[in-house]
């Protein structure tokens, strides 16, 4: 039984090293950069935190995460996001922090962040008033970038076609509050 358990737990740690990829960092190395203000190092920390499922690993995780964002990070202010819309044990709901996140991750120029936050102005989420304007801007900036990929973005081509089509159903709802 105890062979049994160990080979379990072998299988496990393996999967979640599978998970972490090359990202692999020591957790050891990982704090002590953390702790000198190295974003990325808070951000992995975090995700690697995270892995261990536990409770407390998964709230020191938010909390390097919150670290992380603060120093900049876009894909940690994006992670924050959810976390501050629900609300839970790990911080509390804020939609007002959310959205300020989501602006940060997005003027980073983070796709997923982007395409949120036309959402947020598209739909007027989260306190946010509708502003189809700027949801048009939004999305016409993320089309632009299709050609050329300045900002290194690892995306699939369906992302594009996604916000195409929100380009045009901005423009539709544009025309319809205009009277057209």
């Amino acid at each position: 039984r105890q062979a049994a358990h160990w080979q379990s737990a072998l299988r496990d740690a393996e999967r979640k090293l599978a998970a972490l990829g090359d990202d692999y960092v020591p957790v050891a190395a990982l704090r002590e950069r953390a702790a000198g203000e190295d974003a990325e190092a808070q951000y992995q920390l975090g995700v690697q935190l995270v892995q261990a499922y536990s409770a407390d690993a998964h709230q020191e995780a938010v909390d390097w995460w919150i670290r992380a964002a603060a120093n900049g990070h876009a894909e940690a202010q994006f992670r924050l996001v959810s976390y501050y819309l629900r609300g839970d044990r790990f911080v509390k709901k804020d939609s007002d922090e959310a959205v300020r996140l989501l602006q940060a991750a997005a003027a980073s120029h983070h796709p997923r962040a982007l395409f949120e936050l036309g959402l947020v102005y598209e739909k007027g989420r989260h306190g946010v008033q509708r502003d189809l304007q700027r949801a048009g801007e939004i999305y016409r900036e993320i089309v632009a970038t299709k050609d050329g990929n300045p900002y290194g973005w690892d995306v699939e081509e369906r992302y594009y076609r996604m916000v195409e089509n929100r380009v045009k159903a901005v423009e539709r709802m544009q025309g319809m509050d205009a009277g057209g």
